[in-house]
């Protein structure tokens, strides 16, 4: 009995010690890394657009990331489409994706002059007058442009916004986008809480930001119909969720200017 006493002790500190060293690593690399950023941040962006060429020289042909699967999804989706024009589309694709990182990097230090003179939003009166209203707002939008810069929205609003989000598996890489989103007063909440936040009595009228057109996992097959020549999942179950939200609370819900 003593042994397997002492056995346990010993598991349930090393295990202890594991998750300090483990968090400790994890908060110097994060310094580390955010202190990088910030000073590449400081760059010019015409240099940060020059270095996401050169990125994409390397991802498109050297490393090849993921290139096979993109191409086969284009071709699959557009398949009246000769190969060059899907190999056209493809390059722009990986080109956007590095602006975009490119553009997420400046926003670490970017000063909201430059971000006001770039960024317009339109609309936020909608929001204005529900939060007035005394009434929550559920706002679904979809992956259009760099999502990342959405963080300025906050700057415009008198009101709270919420982003709601799925934690990284890196927690590394969570702390900089948790970072990056709450610079101008955004807060963050996870998928998991959102609902039990909401109908909180303690939470404010606010507006959460919901990303309603990605493809979530389920087996129903109510929600499974083919776009663009492929089988996928409808994201209307994206949207019933908030839906399901909005009818528990009296919510104001509110799509894009395209719906989604």
């Amino acid at each position: 009995m003593l042994v397997n006493y002492y056995q346990h002790v010993i598991v349930r500190h090393g295990r202890f010690l594991y998750m300090r060293i483990k968090q400790v690593l994890q908060a110097i690399t994060y310094k580390f890394v955010y202190t990088a950023l910030y000073v590449v941040s400081l760059l010019p962006m015409t240099f940060l657009y020059r270095a996401g060429s050169v990125a994409f020289l390397i991802v498109y042909y050297g490393v090849r990331y993921r290139r096979a699967v993109v191409l086969l999804n284009i071709a699959r989706s557009f398949p009246e489409k000769r190969y060059d024009e899907i190999n056209n589309i493809s390059k722009k694709f990986y080109r956007t994706v590095v602006s975009n990182i490119a553009d997420t990097i400046k926003a670490i230090s970017v000063s909201p002059k430059i971000l006001n003179e770039k960024i317009e939003f339109s609309g936020l009166e909608l929001l204005d007058n529900a939060i007035v209203s005394g009434r929550n707002v559920i706002a679904c939008l979809g992956h259009c442009s760099n999502w990342e810069m959405l963080h300025f929205m906050s700057y415009k609003m008198k009101h709270g916004i919420y982003a709601v989000y799925k934690p990284l598996s890196s927690g590394v890489i969570n702390r900089l986008m948790i970072k990056l989103r709450t610079r101008f007063g955004m807060k963050v909440i996870t998928d998991k809480s959102i609902a039990r936040h909401i109908r909180s009595d303690s939470s404010s009228p606010a507006v959460y930001l919901f990303l309603a057109d990605q493809c979530p996992m389920t087996n129903d097959e109510n929600f499974k119909y083919r776009f663009l020549n492929q089988g996928i999942v409808n994201s209307i179950e994206k949207k019933y969720n908030a839906y399901r939200i909005q009818l528990m609370n009296g919510l104001s819900l509110i799509f894009d200017a395209e719906g989604r």
